[in-house]
């Protein structure tokens, strides 16, 4: 449980938990064993705006990004797609509600994660590409207290792209129900 102070913590790979003066969780996570399910949260800071002409001819117009992000898993050669986010209206800093599961299948076997971040753009039906990270499932699984990864957004060929996505892991049958809302 998290008390009124502020608590830092930090993974395996020293990405930080900290958000807006408090953690995701201050104690020690149950052990994840091969073939448990695990469920992923997201959230995004510092997306792009988008710029964006209403007419031809008429200056552009700045507007915050309608985010959502798809989830991959690498099997064999291929990505298999897993799940995907809602999507978040006019933020740059969105926190997604919807999770995604997947299943641990144990140490020393690679699991690779991808997530591409794209925004909802008029007339464009899969949205415009804002940016992708890639991890191993088990950094993630094995972070000491809170199982949580910062990652920067990257484009296509490799370049840093404006965004990062925060990835918080759960063991999928103890999480629990409740309501997670964000007010602007």
């Amino acid at each position: 449980p998290i008390s009124g102070r502020m608590v830092k913590t930090s993974s395996l790979l020293g990405k930080d938990a900290y958000h807006r003066g408090s953690t995701f969780t201050a104690r020690m996570q149950p052990k994840i064993s091969a073939g448990q399910p695990m469920e992923l949260f997201f959230r995004c800071d510092d997306l792009v705006h988008m710029y964006i002409a209403k007419e031809f001819g008429k200056p552009k117009e700045e507007t915050k990004p309608t985010a959502f992000l798809q989830v991959w898993e690498k099997v064999g050669d291929s990505w298999v797609d897993i799940g995907r986010t809602e999507s978040v209206h006019g933020s740059t800093d969105p926190w997604f509600t919807r999770s995604v599961i997947v299943t641990y299948r144990g140490q020393g076997k690679a699991q690779v994660i991808k997530i591409q971040a794209f925004t909802h753009a008029h007339k464009l039906r899969n949205g415009v590409f804002l940016g992708e990270c890639r991890f191993v499932l088990e950094d993630l699984v094995h972070a000491r207290t809170a199982r949580v990864m910062k990652l920067p957004l990257m484009a296509k060929n490799g370049r840093r792209c404006n965004g990062k996505v925060m990835i918080n892991g759960a063991v999928h049958h103890e999480v629990e129900d409740g309501i997670w809302m964000q007010l602007a």
